[in-house]
């Protein structure tokens, strides 16, 4: 009896362990990104906002926080995005609203699009994301969108 206690005893400080930690981190829902519409056409600019209701700062890549996927064969692929020379310093943002820029091209007619932001918690500032240091990273992403040459058109 006495060993059935111990072992109880145990299984219940460890299952509030595991709640404290797990209630120290971020969970996905407090990270979120969305675009301001779902249809856009040559020439519109795609405003990307990303919500950060953690209560730290979260680091984004330096060069190319944002990147566009299309939906082919079953799943979203990675299109070529801005031209890095080096990854450049993780981006601190403070708890709350950032908005970011897309200018569709040509390229991105046609099939769902997407953003992807990849971010990290508990980062080292002035460092490139993938040295610093981060407790955590995640990866959040838009709803699909699509981009036509005109509006009302299938194109």
């Amino acid at each position: 009896m006495r060993r059935v206690s111990r072992s109880l005893i145990f299984l219940i400080l460890l299952s509030l362990l595991a709640v404290v930690c797990s209630a120290a981190e971020p969970s996905a829902l407090d990270v979120s990104v969305d675009t301001n519409r779902r249809t856009y056409v040559l020439g519109d600019k795609v405003q990307i906002s990303l919500n950060n209701k953690t209560a730290e700062k979260i680091f984004v890549p330096g060069c190319q926080s944002i990147q566009v996927e299309r939906f082919g064969d079953d799943r979203y692929e990675l299109l070529p995005g801005e031209h890095c020379v080096a990854e450049g310093n993780a981006r601190a943002l403070e708890p709350g609203k950032s908005e970011f820029l897309f200018q569709p091209k040509k390229e991105h007619l046609g099939p769902p699009l997407r953003v992807s932001m990849v971010f990290g918690i508990g980062c080292t500032e002035q460092r490139p994301l993938s040295q610093a240091r981060c407790r955590d990273f995640g990866t959040v992403y838009t709803q699909s969108f699509r981009v036509r040459e005109e509006l009302g058109s299938g194109k």
